[in-house]
């Protein structure tokens, strides 16, 4: 008997957790350079060994949602379709946690090269933050980009220009990483965003033109694809900021400099959900004719589709590869770092 429960409880494991192995990798960072929009990285080591961190986001997509609809034809009505799928598994308090524990490593890296972090507080009195407002980290925003929860480490402060109506917070049109660094007589600033999604749009491309050619109808299909985002809008970055003090300013004495250590490519983080397709596809009917002798009547009929679907996956396994993924690049972007500021 024993044997036999022993037997269940290794197939109910089975059929629970993912099938592949997890596997992450490789992280690979854009090459130095004009290629990776690098400025003068040389200058670096005319820095001085202080840090300012204005910027230590984590994005973890927890929601995907995609939406597709054709216009009305002579012969049929108009369609649209919605999908949304829930990654099920992932608990808010998790995130937090692991958010906490990356940027913990991430500053006792820095502590352990001889860097004084300068907390947020002291940059209160510069320009660049002028009419901006200190806040705490700590807390998970799911307003910043749709579908996704953005993380600040606990114990960590920033600034941010203001809120909107929808709570997303805004930070201004052009980037002020040179003017803080500036006021901070040279103080490197460095800007963290990391970008995890899970789910990516796997329609074929044979599929999306037969359906723009046939007409009347709305297809979306999408697969779990857990990854470190280095592609688009939403794209993890990692940028170290350089400027000499106002006094060499006004000397006309100027040095900039920017590193920047971000991704060359996506990251996979691969065994953490099933490998499954969602779908949801609205096909529209055709149009209804009514002959009244004088002229005749046409019913143009629409068809809209709507689809909500879960993503199950084990959220031990899903926080350890983005532990590891993400633990990964950001030791690789402080070692870019470390190559343009030592000797």
């Amino acid at each position: 008997m024993k044997t036999l429960n022993a037997l269940i409880i290794l197939l109910a494991l089975a059929i629970t957790l993912p099938l592949k192995a997890q596997q992450v990798g490789p992280v690979e960072l854009k090459k130095p350079g004009r290629s990776s929009n690098d400025m003068n990285s040389k200058d670096f080591k005319k820095a001085p060994k202080k840090i300012f961190i204005a910027e230590f986001n984590i994005f973890y997509q927890v929601v995907y949602a995609d939406a597709e609809q054709t216009r009305e034809g002579v012969h049929h009505g108009k369609t649209k379709a919605s999908l949304t799928v829930i990654a099920e598994g992932i608990q808010q308090e998790d995130l937090q946690n692991t958010t906490d524990k990356l940027y913990q490593e991430f500053i006792n890296n820095l502590k352990s090269k001889g860097y004084t972090l300068i907390d947020a507080s002291a940059a209160s009195g510069i320009k660049p933050f002028a009419g901006w407002e200190l806040v705490n980290g700590g807390n998970i925003n799911e307003a910043q980009i749709k579908g996704y929860a953005m993380a600040t480490p606990t114990g960590f402060n920033y600034y941010r220009k203001k809120v909107d109506k929808k709570g997303r917070e805004k930070k201004g049109i052009m980037d002020n990483s040179i003017k803080i660094s500036q006021g901070l007589d040279g103080t490197v600033v460095a800007k963290i965003n990391i970008i995890i999604p899970f789910m990516t749009d796997s329609e074929s491309g044979i599929s999306k033109s037969a359906t723009k050619i046939v007409g009347g109808i709305s297809k979306l299909v999408a697969s779990p694809d857990l990854k470190l985002s280095a592609e688009g809008v939403a794209s993890s970055y990692s940028v170290y900021f350089y400027t000499k003090s106002s006094f060499a300013y006004s000397t006309g004495m100027k040095t900039q400099a920017v590193l920047n250590a971000s991704l060359q490519k996506d990251v996979p983080i691969n065994g953490v959900f099933k490998d499954e397709k969602f779908k949801a596809t609205a096909v529209t009917s055709l149009n209804n004719e009514y002959d009244a002798g004088a002229y005749t009547i046409v019913e143009s009929i629409d068809v809209s589709a709507s689809n909500t679907q879960s993503a199950k996956c084990n959220g031990k396994i899903y926080n350890e590869g983005v532990y590891k993924a993400s633990s990964t690049f950001l030791n690789n972007s402080l070692e870019r770092f470390y190559g343009f500021t030592e000797d």
